[in-house]
């Protein structure tokens, strides 16, 4: 990269802090998740320090000879790509490390020809060459370009919809079997969820078992669509979400890794109940006038108050919504009852 400037040292200074808050913007809505088991605000204030000060270091190196806007993207892109690698570490730990040994060997094929470039120019001694500035400068763009092909993922599965995980096997099931059939089909599936099973299970082997209970529970509560499981890493303590536009629930990755099994469950069944409310709101909105009168639909008139305004975990309503009582209420009684046919099973396969 050429020693070009190509705005002045004020505006390239502004042009710095104004790109850093917009990127930072944006990636908390789209990247970001607590890093070590900090939680939101702390995280929030590490992404800050970490931007900050690589972005000052990034100016006072290239203040003097490379003040553009290409220098701007590295000096923000390079803390942003520092983080999310620490941050997502746990769950991408092989594709981060890849990426490392890439820019790392990337990074020793150009300090190796910048010093053959060097020496060939000893004799000429050219004004502006400088080996050590051009080695730092250089590897930093590596490792710039190289990790940022992390962020370039995790935006892609943000966009596209895409989950870093979800199940490997198990598939969500669209027809109408019983609930008491499918049970005993899949009864060694659910074995699975025993604790000393489920700690040694791979997060997509969990999410398979997982499915599974999906499926259990579409044919448990009549729903007619198929329940999708995945997970991702969330960027708070929230444990996880029901997503309606495609009714899927999502697992927060840490609470599928670090909580119990039955602590999972509870909350698979829990988001799975707000499927269920969302079904019986869309038979209410289907259903003529005078039907819409029987008292069979006051609940889901209810749910659908609350669904158009719904106050999320940060709100001091949310506990009390009803959509969020019923649930809570359900998933506490099919944990347990999960958990009594689990070691009934068990103890009758001995």
């Amino acid at each position: 990269m050429r020693d070009i400037n190509s705005m002045s040292k004020w505006g390239y200074i502004i042009e710095n802090v104004f790109w850093a808050i917009y990127a930072i913007y944006w990636y908390k809505l789209l990247c970001f998740t607590n890093i070590f088991m900090f939680d939101d605000d702390i995280s929030k204030w590490i992404l800050y320090l970490i931007v900050g000060v690589f972005v000052f270091i990034g100016i006072a190196l290239t203040m003097e000879r490379r003040r553009n806007s290409v220098n701007t993207f590295i000096n923000i892109a390079l803390p942003l790509s520092i983080y999310t690698a620490i941050a997502y570490y746990n769950y991408l730990g092989a594709f981060i490390i890849s990426v490392l040994v890439i820019a790392i060997f990337v990074s020793v094929v150009y300090i190796a020809m910048t010093k053959k470039f060097s020496s060939s120019l000893s004799t000429r001694k050219p004004k502006y060459f400088n080996f050590k500035r051009f080695s730092i400068l250089g590897t930093r763009t590596i490792v710039t370009a190289c990790s940022m092909l992390v962020v370039v993922y995790l935006l892609a599965t943000t966009v596209t919809g895409i989950q870093l995980f979800r199940p490997s096997n198990a598939k969500a099931e669209s027809g109408a079997q019983s609930f008491v059939e499918y049970y005993e089909d899949n009864a060694a599936t659910f074995d699975k969820l025993e604790q000393n099973t489920w700690d040694k299970l791979t997060p997509n082997e969990k999410l398979d078992v997982l499915q599974v209970v999906c499926n259990a529970e579409k044919a448990k509560l009549g729903i007619q669509e198929p329940i999708y499981i995945k997970s991702k890493a969330f960027k708070s303590n929230l444990l996880g979400e029901y997503i309606y536009q495609d009714n899927t629930v999502l697992i927060n990755i840490k609470h599928l890794e670090e909580d119990s099994s039955y602590s999972v469950l509870s909350t698979v069944t829990h988001e799975c109940y707000h499927s269920y409310e969302r079904s019986l709101v869309n038979l209410y909105d289907n259903v003529d006038d005078e039907q819409k009168k029987l008292m069979a639909f006051d609940r889901a008139i209810q749910y659908k108050e609350e669904f158009a305004n719904y106050k999320d975990g940060d709100s001091e309503d949310y506990y009390w919504q009803a959509v969020e009582e019923d649930a809570r209420e359900y998933s506490e009684k099919a944990a347990e009852d999960y958990k009594d046919k689990i070691l009934s099973h068990l103890e009758n396969s001995d």
